[in-house]
């Protein structure tokens, strides 16, 4: 006995899953009636279905996604790009969570790839995931400093794709964010606030994580409806040091300091509500905070009044919107938006 046959004989005996064909012969049924229950199709009868189905779990059938591929040109996949610096290709839990969801309830599933920044500088390179067929469709996770040779690529390949956090005529999901600013700068004016500041340190920065449209929304919806309401806006953009603990200071010890603030993420919240703190400023007795944040508001010790939007919701309307444009290639998706909600906290009252 070859020395192959006696190692072989001590492996473990590996049962191969079985084949619709198999099942069809241990069945007595025709390979194209068990094809048609294991593959949701035709009209059989459920004592059929059943006794197919309880077969093809008994003899461990699983579905082969490559030939069904050949077979029906779909791969029952989306794929999910990303940027690969982290500034610009940022994933929340709760969105991809959403992705996830929506594609198992349709019996799909994802496919997450980079796409290196570093190399669209050359004209010659192409990313596997635009040159090979590997998915029904894309979307692109992509929210800020998008690189125009990435435009380019996408626009010159067919594969069906919606853009996620990014602002354009068609084909993408985006929050809300003017109507988002509107709501909160109301719900201080509501209040009896008439000093309100709008707070954004990173204001003017080259590089951010935030998209364009977010930064330039939030805040001229801010200053509309202060005119509206015929108050001062109060901006305090920028921060010259970076030390926004420093800023938030200097400005919290002005002789006519606002009584509300609106920051434009929880992160410019921090170190207002640290600077209120170490002045003796009560919060919300001396100075209201509302924040933009993600759908669960974060907090150091003191939960911050937040306004917020549902990864989750955004990620389902990201694949509804590729599902309907790959139904339809050739086609515009009609752009969709999420809105934000109100989150209460403590940070917020009547001006004292």
């Amino acid at each position: 006995m070859a020395f192959t046959d006696i190692f072989q004989a001590f492996l473990p005996k590996v049962a191969m899953p079985a084949t619709m064909k198999q099942i069809a012969e241990h069945l007595g049924l025709s390979l194209p009636t068990v094809s048609q229950v294991l593959n949701n199709r035709g009209q059989l009868r459920p004592e059929t279905r059943k006794r197919v189905l309880k077969a093809a779990e008994k003899l461990g059938y699983r579905p082969n996604t490559a030939a069904k591929a050949i077979s029906t040109g779909r791969f029952n996949c989306i794929a999910l790009l990303l940027g690969a610096d982290p500034l610009s290709g940022y994933l929340n839990r709760d969105m991809i969570e959403g992705i996830h969801d929506a594609l198992a309830e349709r019996n799909m599933h994802l496919n997450i790839t980079k796409l290196p920044d570093q190399k669209l500088t050359d004209d010659g390179y192409v990313p596997k995931m635009l040159r090979e067929s590997m998915a029904d469709g894309m979307l692109i996770n992509y929210k800020a400093n998008i690189p125009p040779r990435m435009v380019e690529l996408i626009e010159e390949d067919r594969l069906p794709a919606i853009w996620m956090y990014s602002k354009r005529p068609s084909d993408c999901v985006f929050n809300d964010n003017i109507s988002g600013a509107r709501q909160a700068t109301e719900h201080l004016i509501n209040l009896g606030h008439k000093r309100i500041a709008y707070i954004d340190y990173s204001y003017g920065q080259r590089r951010r994580v935030d998209p364009e449209y977010a930064v330039k929304d939030r805040h001229e919806s801010y200053l509309a409806t202060m005119n509206e309401a015929g108050l001062e806006p109060i901006e305090i953009l920028g921060c010259r040091d970076s030390d926004w603990l420093a800023a938030s200071t200097r400005w919290l010890q002005a002789p006519n300091r606002p009584t509300a603030v609106i920051t434009y993420f929880i992160n410019k919240a921090w170190p207002v509500l640290l600077a209120a703190k170490s002045l003796g400023l009560s919060v919300p007795g001396d100075l209201s905070i509302l924040s933009f944040s993600a759908q669960l508001p974060f907090d150091i010790g003191l939960p911050v009044t937040s306004m917020v939007f549902s990864g989750d919701e955004l990620g389902r309307i990201a694949v509804e919107m590729v599902l309907e444009k790959i139904a339809n290639p050739g086609k515009p998706v009609e752009s969709r938006c999420t809105h934000f909600t109100l989150q209460p906290g403590a940070t917020v009252g009547p001006p004292g």
